[in-house]
């Protein structure tokens, strides 16, 4: 069974009453499982105290907005040249996607995007460019992580011990062992799983490379105007925990369980608690304000069926 077989068979069940009644659950249990175990790390610090720590500069929920969009706004770049689709058309269903993987489950984008995009006729080929965009994604922001661990690491920024709230190293060690290992046979077998030319596959990492250099950033400074005299480790430490922590597959609401792997280790960080739980619980709220509001509204908007230009994209330019 191929991978386009493969979608439509996954699609089939999960329409079927038994598939959503199954895929509920597991998302439902999974949240409830995250919420309980964050309401109990706050607990702990104390209500009262999380609550009055909140961000009260305008500029934290500025950047958030930035943050928000950074991802279909550089995925934007990408299709556009792989479908040669306009922005217009395609900005409104990448964030579409973006809320579907972040607050349904994992991947549940990119079946509602190829779907969208196959009812658009965007190209002859849409599962291969989509599946490759997704791994090359991954690529990146996996070895980004890598870099990022090792060179604070190395230049004792941060201690392993902080990442792993006091427990073993190995954990550490052996994630990135595996993430770089899998790196290595992606590429190794590139002819076997890739779709698409040296020449994409390039331009994908290059943008997803800049695209994570660029949230790193706008993270810490998101962070940095709630509390500027806080040193730079603790931040390196939080933005190490949370990266990490969103490249854990098949996981619902990855922004709680950011905020509760950052919570738990907190009482080794040089900074309130207090108020790194505020912020990182007020961006997860603001997120799914942001999702509610715009899906919303996107979903109101008529689009065209098909794109105007679909017969004239460059087919040689992303085949092998």
């Amino acid at each position: 069974m191929n991978l386009q077989n493969k979608i439509t068979s996954v699609q089939t069940w999960a329409q079927k009453p038994k598939g959503k009644r199954i895929l509920n659950a597991i998302r439902i249990a999974l949240f409830v499982l995250i919420i309980s175990f964050l309401i109990y790390r706050i607990a702990e610090i104390g209500w009262l105290q999380v609550w009055q720590e909140r961000p009260k500069t305008i500029w934290f929920y500025v950047v958030g907005i930035g943050i928000y969009f950074y991802l279909p706004a550089f995925e934007t770049i990408i299709y556009k040249r792989l479908f040669n689709a306009s922005s217009i058309t395609l900005l409104p269903a990448l964030i579409r996607k973006r809320v579907l993987n972040m607050d349904l489950f994992d991947y549940s984008g990119e079946v509602y995007f190829i779907s969208w995009a196959k009812k658009r006729n965007l190209a002859d080929k849409i599962i291969g460019p989509v599946k490759d965009n997704l791994i090359m994604s991954s690529v990146a922001s996996n070895l980004g992580a890598v870099v990022m661990l090792t060179v604070l690491v190395g230049t004792g920024n941060v201690a392993l011990s902080d990442l792993t709230g006091g427990g073993s190293i190995w954990l550490i060690i052996g994630g990135a062992f595996l993430i770089v290992l899998t790196s290595g046979v992606l590429i190794q077998l590139r002819k076997a799983i890739f779709s698409t030319s040296k020449k994409i596959l390039r331009f994908l990492f290059t943008i997803h490379t800049l695209r994570f250099i660029a949230v790193s950033s706008l993270q810490i400074l998101q962070w940095w105007v709630v509390l500027p005299d806080t040193p730079f480790p603790v931040w390196a430490t939080v933005l190490a925990v949370y990266t990490v922590a969103h490249r854990l597959p098949f996981v619902p609401a990855k922004d709680l369980v950011s905020a509760s792997l950052v919570v738990s280790i907190g009482a080794n960080l040089d900074a309130s608690t207090a108020a790194i739980a505020s912020m990182l619980i007020t961006r997860s709220a603001m997120e799914k304000i942001l999702g509610v509001t715009f899906y919303g509204m996107l979903t109101t908007i008529k689009e065209p069926e098909n794109e105007e230009n679909s017969q004239n994209r460059n087919e040689s330019d992303i085949s092998n």
